[in-house]
């Protein structure tokens, strides 16, 4: 960051905008000179810099996409907790809540609609705003656990609600676990989405229709296990299905974008930026992308590997008596990259 404040460096981030903060920092940072340049053009007669002002704003216009992103993020979460304090107002709506297991798949759910969009249109960000929220939740139990007024009893309150048998210590740990799970493949699998979205599906989709499926429909145990056949299959049949709705919808964004180049998360070229976003609308849908939407291709020995990773992760859902949020998504990321 060259000497530069982290806190503005992660707005400056966020904006996306060159040197905006380079006053406050004392020095820009390295990808504000290097922007600067890529929105800078020689002159051929004077040699003078001149600046395009419309790639500029397009530039700009992605950071609003990203504070645009965090606005639909916290609407997410603060309609979730909204809802789930109403549903507690009386045993009616608690009823109508169902289980415990089925109020905690709720939020998975919550994380596929709020962590694939993000993914892909802005895998960049994503990497740190899972370590932001993280970070987010770890302060937040800290809170509870120390009972720190005046949010400290509402957190244990809320949470309380949505424990099992694997939350008997101290520390509740299943929340964390599931961002983990959710940001673990997204931190470690660069370029590769099915790889990156690996916890997401495990757990959002895979997860939780096995758990759904398994003890409304489930017939058929595994030896030594209660979990069912039924639930297992449903987990590979979610996942798959999940992952050829983002294939299909991916497909379907190259038309709307047409080509983009690849801007990888660890080296963002300002100048191979500012040439997409020319090439792009300036508006709040011109997220940050580093896929090539219109090079997406599949093989049917493609879709086969793939469900042969998919499937080893559903028996491990079916036979391991650990943590499924953390152990799964790792297994799973294991899997893609090895067949």
């Amino acid at each position: 960051m060259l000497g530069q404040n982290p806190f503005l460096w992660l707005i400056e981030f966020m904006l996306m905008s060159p040197g905006i903060f380079s006053d406050f920092g004392g020095k820009p940072t390295q990808t504000s000179m290097t922007s600067m340049e890529g929105i800078s053009m020689e002159n051929g007669m004077t040699g003078d810099k001149t600046f395009d002002l419309q790639a500029l704003m397009r530039l700009r216009s992605i950071g609003w996409s990203r504070l645009g992103l965090c606005l639909y993020w916290v609407l997410a979460v603060s309609c979730s907790i909204a809802f789930f304090y109403w549903m507690n107002t009386s045993m009616r709506n608690r009823s109508i809540m169902g289980s415990l297991n089925n109020r905690r798949k709720y939020y998975h759910a919550l994380a596929v609609l709020m962590f694939v969009p993000g993914y892909l249109t802005d895998e960049p960000f994503m990497h740190i705003a899972f370590s932001v929220g993280l970070a987010t939740l770890i302060f937040l139990e800290y809170i509870r656990y120390f009972a720190v007024a005046p949010l400290g009893k509402e957190i244990h309150l809320f949470l309380i609600d949505f424990l099992d048998d694997r939350d008997g210590g101290p520390i509740i740990l299943s929340h964390l676990y599931l961002l983990m799970g959710c940001a673990a493949p997204v931190w470690l699998a660069e370029h590769h989405i099915l790889a990156g979205l690996s916890g997401i599906f495990a757990l959002g989709v895979g997860d939780a229709m096995a758990s759904i499926v398994g003890k409304r429909f489930g017939r058929h145990r595994w030896a030594g296990t209660v979990k069912t056949v039924e639930g297992t299959v449903a987990f590979v049949a979610s996942v798959m299905v999940a992952a050829g709705l983002v294939f299909v919808g991916m497909w379907l964004m190259s038309f709307v974008f047409g080509d983009s180049p690849v801007a990888s998360s660890s080296s963002l070229s300002a100048t191979t930026l500012m040439e997409y976003v020319k090439k792009r609308p300036a508006s709040l849908l011109s997220f940050s992308t580093w896929n090539d939407w219109s090079q997406v291709t599949w093989s049917v020995w493609g879709v086969i590997r793939y469900g042969m990773a998919v499937s080893v992760a559903a028996m491990l859902e079916a036979v391991s008596e650990q943590n499924d949020n953390l152990v799964i998504p790792v297994v799973m990321l294991s899997m893609v990259w090895l067949i």
